[in-house]
């Protein structure tokens, strides 16, 4: 016989594990038992109303056992949700603590690998840990979930960049700037890909490009007027040297090239 505490103690025990509504399930059976009880004060152990009210009770445990297994449990990462681990990932990340942020998004991809933001994450994350073959494989991923992203083909360039992959970076920037044409770091990057490449003509016309986007960048004027020196154009690359100045008037280095 299941005595009236021992029904209070079930509903405090599960209150923890399941639903609110089975926490009170189980305290109503215990609540209604108390009525019973206290109504019917004069029943004899072993009567035949006892007996009644036994086999009623045991049909209530039975019915609230079948609503306890039927019931939903919600199961959740160890690490927590994706939410979660992309908040904190980035939080590591903004304090230094790449591997931590690294590892906070890589279990919010094995939860949720069509999640695009948290293969933006990782890619970064590995940049910043100096994997650059991982953040590739991070970028291609994001880009196989959206293709449209200028910022996401760009840091794929950096990452095939610092792989020594320069045909691969310089198609990875030119779809970023496909996508956004007054991309100008791309543009930039591109530029000196093309220069990695030996291909003159296009990294002189990929740096005035950038410039088109953002004409106060002294190091895309600086290195403009060495791309000009390197293609036998001396007055341009004066020209070039001068609008640096301009920006930046006492940079030595240019200073020095300009002579």
């Amino acid at each position: 016989m299941v005595g009236p505490h021992l029904w209070a103690r079930y509903g405090a025990s599960r209150k923890n594990a399941f639903r609110e509504r089975t926490h009170v399930f189980a305290y109503t059976v215990y609540n209604g038992r108390k009525r019973i009880i206290k109504n019917r004060p004069n029943f004899s152990v072993g009567g035949e109303n006892t007996m009644k009210l036994r086999y009623a009770m045991s049909w209530v445990l039975a019915f609230g056992l079948f609503v306890l297994s039927s019931l939903p449990v919600q199961a959740e990462s160890p690490g927590g949700s994706v939410g979660a681990l992309i908040e904190s990932g980035k939080e590591h990340r903004l304090s230094g603590r790449h591997e931590m942020a690294a590892e906070s998004f890589r279990q919010a991809v094995e939860i949720e690998n069509d999640n695009a933001e948290v293969w933006f994450f990782l890619g970064l994350s590995y940049n910043d840990l100096g994997r650059p073959g991982d953040s590739i494989q991070a970028f291609l991923e994001y880009v196989r979930l959206d293709s449209e992203d200028a910022r996401a083909w760009y840091n794929l360039g950096i990452a095939y960049g610092l792989a020594g992959q320069q045909a691969e970076a310089a198609e990875a920037y030119q779809k970023a700037v496909l996508i956004e044409p007054a991309f100008a770091e791309a543009w930039f990057n591109l530029a000196v890909v093309f220069g990695n490449l030996g291909q003159g003509q296009d990294e002189v016309d990929a740096y005035r490009r950038c410039l088109d986007a953002d004409p106060d960048n002294a190091d895309a004027w600086y290195n403009l007027g060495i791309a000009y020196g390197q293609n036998g154009r001396p007055e341009e690359e004066i020209k070039a040297y001068k609008q640096a100045l301009r920006i930046r008037p006492n940079d030595l280095d240019t200073l020095l090239n300009l002579g």
